[in-house]
């Protein structure tokens, strides 16, 4: 799997050739970056032995292994029901990019 460092450059490639382009609608690079990194920091989530209480682990595996179809459909949904937010819109771009990362650097 990718490191979070490697879905940064990459994520951050993307935007710069995207801000590039001017698409002419507002968007976040914070938000962006942010959703590029995916499910993955959650696989972190209490992840030093002496950390107490309930690992988050659980829902990156879970989050990974979704249709695709279904969880950006859900992204999709609620990013139409909050009137098309920036924060959101970018963040869901920069999650395409993890899941397009990840679907060609997993074996």
């Amino acid at each position: 799997m990718p490191a979070a460092i490697t879905h940064y450059f990459e994520a951050k490639k993307a935007w710069d050739k995207f801000s590039a382009d001017n698409v002419g609608e507002p968007f976040s690079e914070n938000a962006f970056l942010w959703g590029a990194q995916g499910p993955d920091f959650f696989f972190c989530h209490n992840f030093l032995p002496w950390r107490k209480g309930e690992s988050l682990c659980p829902y990156a595996s879970k989050l990974h292994g979704a249709l695709p179809s279904r969880l950006l459909g859900i992204m999709r949904g609620y990013a139409v029901s909050h009137g098309g937010d920036a924060d959101i819109r970018s963040y869901i771009y920069g999650f395409l990019c993890h899941y397009s990362l990840d679907r060609t650097a997993h074996p």
